[in-house]
């Protein structure tokens, strides 16, 4: 990497750390990244696992709560200043980006929950942390599906004009891509791991915005059927080894 590629990813994070503990971020959005980590959680073996990226919406709490040895990897400086007050000496925290990241260490799972879509080049990310897993270890990552029910419904409704269209709220938390099952199991491919599809998490029928008000127990049922129609889900999940 150049001296210019990190200094401009830095830049590009730091200068969006705040926009992960809006409002927004913390009720709605939180919500919905509460149903991931519920739905992705059995999925993580220990007991040392790294954490790409914080944004304090379960993850991180979680993976404590379960007695793993955690190592989580961040960018943004606001981010890691917030998680070190919160957590201390509990938490091993490196503040690095995803593609900088070293370690002496292997690790039994490593955590890409909604991360490849932000970084420029997902298969070098995917390579280097295949280089750090144990010989069993595996890679849980969770991307956003392009072909979403809420997206689907944005098309029809001429918002985007394509299903590789980002929209505005992409855009502005740092989003470069979404997903769908077989751009994923591709990217998994040519990192040189094996790849397997899980399941759908969360139907979303509309924007968070026009969701924000809506009762947890009804938003937790669209989550169940996220499992019934996984290619209509919000988020995809995978299991990438090597």
């Amino acid at each position: 990497m150049s001296d210019g590629f990190v200094k401009d990813e830095r830049d590009r994070l730091d200068s969006m750390g705040k926009v992960f503990f809006t409002e927004k971020a913390m009720t709605i959005d939180r919500e919905q990244m509460l149903m991931v980590v519920a739905e992705s959680i059995g999925y993580v073996t220990g007991p040392d696992v790294v954490e790409l990226g914080y944004t304090d919406r379960g993850w991180t709490d979680t993976l404590l709560e379960r007695g793993f040895n955690v190592t989580t990897v961040e960018g943004s400086t606001e981010n890691i200043e917030y998680a070190k007050k919160k957590y201390g000496s509990r938490l091993n925290i490196r503040h690095s980006l995803f593609e900088e990241f070293t370690s002496d260490k292997r690790y039994d799972s490593v955590v890409m929950s909604c991360v490849l879509e932000h970084v420029y080049d997902p298969v070098v990310v995917l390579k280097q942390y295949k280089g750090l897993l144990k010989q069993d270890g595996r890679i849980v990552i969770i991307v956003p599906n392009k072909m979403s029910l809420h997206r689907r419904v944005g098309y029809q409704l001429g918002m985007i004009k394509t299903y590789e269209e980002l929209a505005p709220s992409d855009l502005e938390v740092g989003h470069r891509r979404h997903y769908f099952i077989d751009d994923m199991l591709d990217d998994i491919k040519r990192a040189g791991l094996t790849g397997s599809f899980e399941k759908g998490i969360f139907l979303k029928p509309l924007s968070s915005d026009r969701m924000k008000d809506w009762p947890k127990e009804l938003l937790w049922a669209f989550n169940h059927m996220g499992r019934l129609l996984p290619e209509w889900s919000a988020f995809l999940l995978f299991i990438a080894r090597a």
